[in-house]
């Protein structure tokens, strides 16, 4: 059971590379993404009951020990989570479907739409610091390609906004958690639930977690950090207005 924790970040990347050997061929493309959509809410949705009745579940890979290895951690938070993205990826694929030109599916909107749901799903999945972190990096990749997707100036100019302020905070993301790593000694979430209890070094602990709210406010645009997403995503919006009228 422990192994189709990997599945929710595992397919939706295998489908996303197979999705690039059809990016021409717009009909497959669908087929193939609609079926793979409702396969991952449906296995989503089983993770989360079995998780309900089961209790947490956990994947080492290799069998290595944390903070050693890659560790995989399905409790009910991260699962709802991981329901509540596929959700909105299920929704977001159908609309796409109905707005989207094939001017724009030719250059790999579907492939990427699934690498940004993989390294969404892998950021809830994740039981290690620095994995979250890679998997935010997946997710931003995509999204760098997916918020430029058209190329009109406005794009090319907003995105570059979205792009500079996302590198600016991952390189602080990075140094956060080295500062964190050099405190408690581990990267492990669990690990750091207790070391970071009983470190009495409150003042260092502060500044690392202020760090650590800079660098999400940033992401996710929280006030007052959310100047650059307004211009950015009406960029995306016009374009894609733009396509369904020419659609």
């Amino acid at each position: 059971m422990s192994n189709l924790i990997l599945l929710p970040v595992l397919i939706p990347f295998i489908i996303g590379t197979v999705l690039i050997l059809f990016s021409k061929q717009h009909t497959i493309q669908r087929v193939i993404s609609a079926i793979t959509m409702t396969g991952m809410l449906a296995l989503a949705i089983y993770l989360a009951i079995d998780v309900f009745q089961n209790g947490i579940t956990t994947l080492e890979f290799g069998n290595w020990k944390a903070p050693f290895g890659i560790v995989f951690v399905a409790d009910m938070f991260a699962t709802m989570m991981v329901v509540l993205a596929s959700i909105v990826g299920f929704v977001c694929l159908f609309f796409a479907f109905q707005t989207i030109s094939p001017e724009r599916e030719k250059f790999y909107f579907y492939p990427f739409y699934f690498f940004l749901l993989a390294g969404v799903n892998g950021s809830f999945l994740t039981g290690d610091l620095f994995n979250l972190f890679v998997f935010f990096e997946v997710m931003l990749i995509a999204s760098y390609i997916l918020i430029v997707h058209g190329g009109t100036k406005y794009q090319l100019r907003e995105s570059l906004k979205y792009v500079i302020i996302n590198v600016f905070a991952s390189v602080l993301f990075i140094i956060s958690i080295a500062y964190l790593y050099a405190v408690t000694g581990t990267l492990n979430m669990a690990q750091l639930a207790e070391r970071v209890a009983l470190l009495e070094q409150t003042g260092v602990l502060n500044v690392i977690a202020i760090l650590f709210l800079l660098v999400f406010g940033m992401k996710g645009a929280l006030f007052p950090l959310y100047f650059w997403l307004p211009r950015s995503y009406y960029g995306l919006q016009q374009r894609l207005l733009h396509c369904s009228e020419v659609y």
